[in-house]
């Protein structure tokens, strides 16, 4: 009986209650022994029983309980000994032992048909049993809370990594569509460079084009004069010299202010008239 608890090392409380019943019944030749266990994790209690072999019709363990109930809510000492027999005919005298320090862990019941049941050595042993079972049972019930807890933060850790897995796959698809959509920006910017250089460059030409169509703007003239001036238009144009323009009024001297500006360094910047 005291080797039990090596025994009972690791194991859930229905194995515990289990062996302690098959122990009980075969050491004091017993007709059943029922147990109930109270302080479960999750609430729920536990009911086992074992019956002495050549039973005929064996009853179902919660027949049993359902049976004893009347003497399982009272209190033991002065609970009746003889009661009728839940596991088959006539009356049986009956052993109630409870577990804990206020009986809360559960109770112990065996049965027996002699008379003279339970002796002082019995009832000494029952006890033994019970006060076994307890320390048993509070340690399978240490070992389920940390098994429970430990499987509630292993639940939390998966649920948590779970949630950061999703969120790190949202941030790389967010990524992933900004890289694109920056790359596409890069791109259409790129094209905006190209289509503007080759613009400027269009407008270049074009310009080109036109003097060279046009000579020298909306001056018109084939006169030696005219093509004297301009041939010096043409020379003074690129330097940075000041040039100095005489002539009455409606000569067109703004005429030739345009022409020497327009092939100037400086035909990118307004040309500004002052009178």
């Amino acid at each position: 009986m005291l080797a039990l608890p090596a025994l009972w090392n690791g194991h859930e409380p229905r194995h515990i209650m289990g062996t302690l019943l098959d122990v009980v019944l075969r050491v004091l030749a017993l007709e059943f022994a029922y147990a109930r266990i109270d302080d479960t994790v999750d609430g729920s209690p536990i009911e086992l029983a074992r019956l002495a072999r050549g039973q005929a019709a064996a009853p179902q363990t919660k027949d049993i309980g359902r049976a004893l109930n009347p003497w399982l809510a009272a209190d033991p000492t002065t609970s009746p000994l003889l009661i009728p027999n839940p596991v088959g005919e006539g009356e049986c005298a009956i052993a109630l032992v409870r577990s804990g320090m206020q009986g809360e862990i559960g109770v112990l019941a065996a049965g027996s048909h002699r008379t003279d049941f339970p002796t002082e050595i019995e009832a000494l042993l029952l006890n033994v049993a019970a006060n076994q079972a307890a320390i048993g049972l509070q340690e399978a019930r240490r070992l389920n809370e940390q098994r429970w807890a430990a499987e509630l933060l292993d639940q939390r850790v998966a649920d948590r990594t779970a949630e950061l897995l999703s969120a790190n796959e949202k941030l790389r698809l967010e990524i992933v569509q900004r890289k694109r959509a920056e790359e596409e920006l890069k791109k259409a910017f790129d094209e905006i460079t190209v289509l503007k250089d080759q613009l400027g460059y269009e407008k270049r030409y074009l310009e080109e084009e036109i003097r060279q169509e046009r000579g020298f703007e909306e001056m018109l003239g084939e006169s030696p004069a005219l093509q004297n001036i301009l041939k010096q238009v043409a020379i003074v144009a690129p330097t940075d010299s000041t040039v100095l323009i005489q002539g009455e009024t409606g000569t067109g001297k703004e005429l030739i202010a345009r022409a020497i500006h327009n092939l100037s360094n400086r035909r990118e910047r307004t040309f500004v008239k002052i009178n």
